[in-house]
């Protein structure tokens, strides 16, 4: 997953670019994943791709720690 988000959103001719981060970053996944940010289930499947992606994050640079020693 990427380390950071930006939503792109539209208005006319208009084009607005927002980096989004935190709570904001799991509704907008949320949003993304079920049309709805709102939806407890949206939400809670959301954070469980966020830590897997932390989760991994972490895996890696304990790996790579490891090959080090």
């Amino acid at each position: 997953m990427a380390d950071q988000h930006f939503l792109v959103k539209r208005d006319g001719e208009d084009t607005y670019i927002f980096m989004i981060k935190d709570e904001d970053r799991e509704k907008e996944i949320a949003r993304m994943l079920a049309g709805d940010d709102n939806s407890y289930e949206a939400l809670e499947h959301a954070r469980s791709l966020l830590n897997t992606s932390l989760d991994r994050e972490a895996s890696k640079r304990h790996d790579g720690a490891a090959l080090i020693d």
